[in-house]
């Protein structure tokens, strides 16, 4: 979903819609409450035509009370399409997610895309799958990068070990840095690559589960995918300009 199709109000009505709010209203009786309603419904509109709200679930309540007032009233049947769904997660991850997403948009990374969309995809739905998915697109990056520098593979081809070579490749490694801020910049590069990894080990849904397995939330994916989009996108970037 793109967001620059949204608008401030249509992204506030989006957040309102997917935490259950079905009803809606005028605030006060003012001329400038009503217009402000107007503007509302005229947004749902919109959501509607962008099939980010079911079509036939968006119904209005006509009982002009004023000049120009044509709404007094509009209520959802049903919630968010999956669209609508997937847009209003978008809202919420970082623009580093938009900014990775269209770089992946690459012929030659089109496995990296892959693993991408399905941890996007995934947060709010499948937190598990999500951060699963986000270690495998950086897992995809580093891969890339590799083949692209004719570069061998690392044998232990998990993320932190494909991380360092690529780093290597690239020659970000933090121990080469000639000033301490930098080294802790690349430092924190890789701490990336280890945190998104331990997730997936514990929580994701590559590995099997215990007993006392504790499912984890869609705040704790988007922080995965978020994460992830920084440093991947951080790695295509330095690959391009180097």
């Amino acid at each position: 979903m793109d967001r620059s199709k949204l608008d401030d109000r249509m992204k506030v009505l989006l957040r309102k819609i997917r935490a259950g709010e079905t009803s809606f209203s005028p605030v006060g009786e003012s001329d400038e409450a009503r217009r402000e309603f107007d503007r509302q419904v005229k947004c749902l509109i919109a959501l509607r035509e962008q099939n980010l709200i079911p079509t036939k679930s968006l119904l209005f309540q006509r009982e002009p009370y004023g000049e120009g007032f044509e709404f007094s009233g509009a209520a959802l049947v049903r919630g968010l399409t999956y669209e609508g769904e997937l847009a209003a997660d978008a809202l919420d991850m970082a623009p580093a997610v938009d900014a990775l997403g269209d770089m992946l948009s690459h012929p030659g990374l089109l496995a990296c895309r892959r693993d991408f969309e399905r941890a996007v995809a995934s947060v709010a739905s499948d937190p598990s799958h999500a951060i699963a998915a986000a270690s495998s697109t950086l897992e995809s990056v580093c891969k890339a990068i590799l083949s692209q520098r004719r570069r061998p593979f690392p044998s232990d081809q998990s993320i932190q070990p494909l991380m360092k070579e690529t780093m290597k490749a690239l020659d970000l490694a933090p121990e080469n840095a000639a000033e301490d801020e930098i080294r802790r910049v690349l430092g924190a590069v890789g701490n990336i690559a280890a945190a998104v990894g331990t997730l997936r080990t514990k929580y994701g849904t590559a590995h099997g589960r215990t007993n006392e397995h504790t499912p984890l939330t869609s705040i704790h994916a988007r922080f995965a995918v978020n994460a992830m989009a920084a440093g991947a996108l951080f790695l295509l970037e330095s690959a391009i300009n180097k």
